[in-house]
């Protein structure tokens, strides 16, 4: 097995997060920690897992995500990220992007809308998309 150098540069379409390592001692132990870095709208985040194949995925879809634009998935946590995957996907067929249709309020009722909304909520009716 190679030993990494640290810290790790991952570049996917010309956007690079950075992975350090750090150690930290719980118990007289101690354990490795990866902390995956990036800059999402102009401020520096970090995400800390203890698998550094992991870390490397993350780094890699943080890139992605913000080369395509798509930086406001990342600033929701685990299941808020999901909740916001599947609004994006509910209004895919509006036409109404995710940054449109939930970064602001819409002004207008969308007979459309209010119709798939109806339908989805019956297709998912006891599952806990429904709060």
């Amino acid at each position: 097995m190679k030993t990494e150098k640290f810290p790790i540069q991952i570049t996917e379409k010309g956007v690079t997060a950075l992975i350090r390592k750090a150690v930290k001692v719980k118990g007289g132990k101690k354990f490795d920690y990866y902390i995956v870095e990036y800059i999402l709208l102009g401020k520096r985040k970090q995400v800390w897992r203890s698998d550094l194949a992991e870390a490397k995925a993350i780094a890699s879809e943080a890139c992605i995500k913000v080369a395509n634009g798509n930086q406001s998935s990342l600033e929701f946590r685990d299941t808020d990220r999901l909740v916001y995957a599947r609004a994006v996907e509910f209004l895919s067929p509006t036409g109404i992007s995710g940054r449109d249709g939930l970064g602001r309020r819409q002004h207008q009722f969308n007979p459309q809308l209010d119709q798939n909304f109806g339908l989805w909520a019956v297709a998912h009716r006891g599952s806990n998309f429904l709060v």
